[in-house]
């Protein structure tokens, strides 16, 4: 959940930024996707059930 001062036009722009880095890293380095998985939840706060992401929260 996002905070409700957040600056939306900031937010927006920092979630293209990780886009973008997200698909040159992958470009770069290939598939590891839980790695990214696992960093995403570690900067949330959220939690996994296993490494396919399919049960956040």
């Amino acid at each position: 959940m996002m905070r409700a001062d957040a600056a939306p036009d900031r937010v927006a722009r920092t979630m293209i930024a990780s886009v973008l880095g997200f698909i040159a890293q992958q470009s770069l380095f290939g598939p590891p996707v839980e790695v990214l998985q696992d960093g995403l939840r570690a900067l949330t706060g959220m939690r996994g059930e296993g490494t396919d992401g399919s049960q956040l929260g």
